[in-house]
């Protein structure tokens, strides 16, 4: 009720009209200026804080100083200037702390940098309370001040806290109006606290005549400018964002290879070719985790080359070549990934090495494999131990070249090369030295061991042939 009163019998309602339009402004600008602050780079940081301190302060304390011109305790008031002017430097390094604290990437942070809001807020009003030069003694109510400070830092960090949400214009308009209740519960509590008694009778003094009309109008023409000035700066820096995330779109639809674009690990944004390559839309993966994407996501170093697996739903992952880079201008948490799918480049790759050590024509390996094979045996063998080694050629093949053509002799080789491969042991191994010669090694045996060996393969070869 005594709240109630103040605000209805002891201000000028218009007064309180402007500081209140004031409050509004201010507080939307902070909640804007405090989500930029948090999602800028270390350099751009500094600028954004010193921008948000000034303009959140000086709107805090402009709008306590309009409220206090509002305010006719019915004796003539005037202002200490040393404390009014303390009173508006705790408002802008209160701001400037619970900025900055806002501002770390932690789930307390936002809370705290609302408490040390309220704080700043409840110290920059009483400050200027500390400020009103009067004839008259003034009383307080400890009740009234209690709850003051309390509301101010309780509702501080809860304005705060919507304040870190996800950026929509609903989320916005509510932390906004927590900004606003916390300063107006704090200024009208505390204003209620006090009882004023003077020491003489006044007919005509009050502190909302002309002159302090003038100054509250001044103030108000003073703190609208600031928050103009920051207002300005903000759009400009939010149209050069959207004019860069345009060209990012463009760049990003544009390219053949898979990019996205993660915010907090979580995809704000992904080009076609990548939701193609991962089997949807485009909208399928907004707002997924990357992890839902790339397992190992969060583990890649920006710069550096990641051989990596691209996740699908009920299909086999994709090989992809990763490469991350930090968004130019954004937050730290804002990262570019491209994707190569490189299926193509290891399915040639693993061809290039298979005709590198194995025949083109048989698919046996070739002399390069057979010489490896053989290094590697030989320095297995443990003593006691032998191999024997097989030289195999096909008697009379000029004869079915000149009498066929060599796509027939082809043939041949081929069908040898198969009889041979199934008619290996685990211990045995075949390569094509080239033409029609052949070689086998098998490891473990003994003289008759190598002779059944010999003899099991030639009876594999001598299997007749039809060639058209």
């Amino acid at each position: 009720m005594r709240i109630y009163t103040c605000l209805t019998e002891d201000h000028n309602l218009w007064l309180v009209l402007l500081a209140a339009a004031i409050c509004v402004v201010g507080a939307w600008t902070t909640v804007r200026l405090s989500n930029r602050i948090r999602q800028r780079s270390r350099g751009q940081k500094l600028a954004w804080l010193f921008l948000g301190a000034v303009a959140s302060g000086a709107t805090i304390w402009c709008t306590h100083f309009v409220a206090m011109m509002a305010y006719q305790p019915g004796v003539p008031v005037a202002y200490e200037p040393i404390m009014t002017g303390v009173s508006l430097a705790i408002a802008v390094l209160g701001c400037t702390v619970a900025l900055a604290v806002g501002a770390v990437r932690h789930r307390l942070a936002p809370p705290i940098a609302g408490a040390l809001f309220g704080a700043a807020v409840t110290a920059m009003h009483y400050a200027g309370m500390s400020a009103f030069a009067m004839d008259a003694q003034v009383l307080w109510s400890t009740a009234y001040l209690v709850t003051s400070i309390v509301a101010a830092i309780t509702i501080g960090a809860i304005a705060w806290s919507l304040a870190a949400r996800q950026e929509t214009l609903k989320n916005h308009a509510i932390a906004s109006a927590a900004f606003v209740l916390c300063i107006v519960s704090l200024h009208f509590t505390g204003m209620a606290a006090m009882t004023i008694l003077p020491f003489s009778p006044a007919d005509s003094a009050t502190t909302a005549d002309d002159v302090s009309r003038l100054m509250a109008l001044g103030v108000a023409g003073v703190a609208f400018l600031v928050l103009g000035i920051s207002v300005a700066t903000h759009v400009i820096d939010t149209q050069m964002a959207l004019q860069n995330r345009s060209r990012l779109n463009d760049l990003m639809e544009g390219s053949v290879d898979g990019m996205v674009v993660v915010r907090d690990g979580q995809i704000i944004n992904i080009n076609t070719a990548l939701a193609e390559m991962w089997g949807g839309s485009v909208s399928d993966l907004m707002g997924r985790s990357i992890t839902s994407l790339i397992d190992e996501a969060h583990a890649i170093e920006p710069g550096i080359l990641t051989q990596g697996l691209l996740t699908r739903p009920d299909q086999e992952p994709i090989p992809v070549e990763i490469a991350v880079r930090q968004e130019s201008g954004e937050t730290e948490q804002s990262l570019i990934f491209a994707v190569r799918d490189v299926r193509a480049r290891l399915a040639q790759e693993r061809r290039i090495s298979h005709l590198a050590r194995n025949d083109g024509l048989t698919g046996l390996p070739n002399r390069t494999s057979f010489l490896e094979k053989l290094e590697r045996s030989v320095e297995a063998l443990k003593p006691g131990e032998s191999l024997a080694l097989l030289a195999i050629d096909l008697n009379r093949f000029k004869e079915v070249n000149d009498l066929y053509g060599h796509a027939a002799g082809d043939h041949l080789l081929t069908h040898v090369a198969n009889q041979m491969r199934s008619a290996l042991r685990d211990n045995e191994f075949v390569a094509r030295q080239g033409g029609d010669e052949f070689v086998v090694l098998a490891m473990g045996v003994d003289r008759e061991g190598a002779m059944a060996a010999a003899e099991r393969l030639r009876d594999a070869i001598m299997v007749p042939i039809e060639i058209e």
